[in-house]
């Protein structure tokens, strides 16, 4: 077997132990009205403080038809705010109202608090091994330095 099949494999593998263990194949991120992909939008925006859609498009590989929809409906409820860019008077900015921006950190700090109550009980050697793994797999898989 070639070894990027194997590790096709593994991967799948992994992804099939990692989603049902952190909660994530659940229609509802955090038990919230959003999916895990509007969650992971509103991130994007967050950490970015204003950011094009074809930004957002471009960093998440999502359908920007889909993006479009649910930019909509951010909007409907007041969590996002455009604005066109002062470079390029065809590009719209995107950042976060406030209460974009307190749902988002509100999100974090759930998420955050969830997947602490999930590895309660590892070791605080077996955590070292799991963040020190964790940054090789982004490393390894984003092409950049674990610090960046």
């Amino acid at each position: 077997m070639e070894k990027s099949l194997e590790t096709a494999i593994n991967i799948r593998k992994f992804n099939r132990f990692y989603l049902p263990y952190f909660h994530l194949l659940t229609q509802k991120y955090l038990n919230t009205e959003y999916s895990m992909a509007e969650a992971r939008i509103l991130y994007e925006i967050y950490e970015n403080k204003e950011i094009s859609a074809r930004d957002i498009v471009g960093n998440l590989h999502v359908d920007k038809s889909y993006l479009s929809r649910i930019l909509k409906k951010f909007e409907s409820k007041s969590l996002i705010k455009r604005k066109l860019s002062s470079d390029d008077s065809r590009k719209a900015l995107i950042s976060l109202t406030e209460s974009g921006k307190t749902l988002v950190e509100s999100l974090i700090m759930e998420s955050n608090h969830q997947i602490e109550k999930d590895i309660k009980g590892i070791s605080d050697n077996d955590l070292d091994k799991l963040s020190y793994h964790l940054a090789q797999i982004i490393k390894i898989l984003g092409g950049k330095d674990e610090n960046s």
